[in-house]
């Protein structure tokens, strides 16, 4: 009964049902059904919120590890040949961030076997198929692109002219106001002493959490408030927003900034950027010091051919820098 109210129409004048995701409906909740009676031994006041969890789909998926995960690299190959006077490409290049390395992996090249999984880094492995691959510890950085992402994340290009820009370093304390999914929290606490993410809802929060736990930071701390309220911590060397309306987080940035600490904006808008600027503009506190947009251009190096890659990520958002001068 479930399954069957929650059918998916086409969105034409025939209405006739989905089939495929019909299927997909039943055979999913009879999955669920089955676990169900897995439960039939446990006590009755903790079968209702199994149940509800099997039946809704909610059941929390294992936390990711980075301790755990393993990369695999297979480089690509080329050859020239002779009749065609030109080298093509015979193998393409292969990337896989493994999660779990107690079971065996399956690539696009065949299965890397658990126990291979285990060997030392810069080992070369075969698969299955007995194509080469080479065994790395991620880092910090291979751990960051394996995280839960939301809608909108700054990209590394943005995260890094921040970084230079305020002259962030291990001793110091920032505020993110509006973590999404942790990207520039999590960036900024594997450098700084100190960081302080503010996110309103609530499921954005468990993003964040999760995310931390991947990449194993104990200096971040997550708090699920409006910061349009109001700051706590104190003395802050950068105060980071990511935020609708940008503006309405100065007067509470001046108070908790220190002495000419950074205030930077972030913005997918122009529009926002400038209701932004005028708003400061109009505080004597703040000195409006620069609004950037980093363009970051991809380039293709194949022998003699050089030129920029087709599909490349040029535009991001717009940064507004900005300094206290509070005394």
């Amino acid at each position: 009964a479930v399954a069957l109210s929650r059918l998916r129409y086409r969105p034409d004048k025939s209405n006739k049902p989905d089939v495929l995701f019909k299927s997909f409906q039943l055979v999913t909740f009879i999955k669920r059904l089955r676990l169900l009676f897995k439960y039939a031994g446990v006590p009755k006041w903790l079968r209702g919120a199994a149940a509800t969890r099997l039946i809704l789909g909610s059941n929390p998926s294992p936390r990711l590890n980075s301790k755990m995960a393993k990369l695999l690299i297979k480089k690509e190959k080329k050859e020239f040949i002779p009749e065609l006077k030109r080298e093509i490409t015979v193998s393409k290049g292969e990337f896989y961030y493994v999660k779990d390395i107690s079971k065996d992996f399956h690539a696009k090249s065949g299965i890397i076997s658990k126990k291979d999984l285990e060997k030392k880094d810069g080992s070369k492995i075969l698969s299955s198929t007995k194509k080469e691959f080479t065994i790395l510890t991620p880092t910090f950085i291979d751990n960051y692109k394996a995280m839960t992402r939301l809608p909108q994340m700054p990209l590394l290009k943005d995260i890094g002219l921040i970084i230079a820009e305020t002259g962030i370093n291990k001793s110091s304390k920032v505020v993110d106001c509006g973590g999404g999914s942790g990207g520039v929290a999590c960036t900024l606490a594997n450098i700084c002493k100190e960081v302080t993410t503010y996110e309103i809802r609530k499921e954005h929060a468990e993003v964040i959490k999760k995310n931390k736990t991947l990449l194993n930071l104990k200096n971040l701390k997550i708090k699920n408030q409006d910061v349009y309220k109001g700051i706590k911590e104190k003395n802050v060397d950068v105060i980071t927003v990511d935020l609708p309306s940008p503006w309405n987080v100065i007067e509470t940035a001046e108070k908790a900034l220190k002495p000419g600490g950074f205030l930077v904006v972030y913005t997918p808008n122009i529009l926002q950027q400038a209701d932004f600027v005028n708003t400061l503009k109009q505080n004597e506190h703040f000195l409006f010091l620069k609004t950037v947009e980093l363009i970051n251009r991809e380039w293709k190096i194949e022998n003699r051919i050089v030129r920029p890659k087709s599909h490349s990520s040029v535009h991001s958002g717009f940064i507004t820098f900005a300094r206290n001068l509070t005394p």
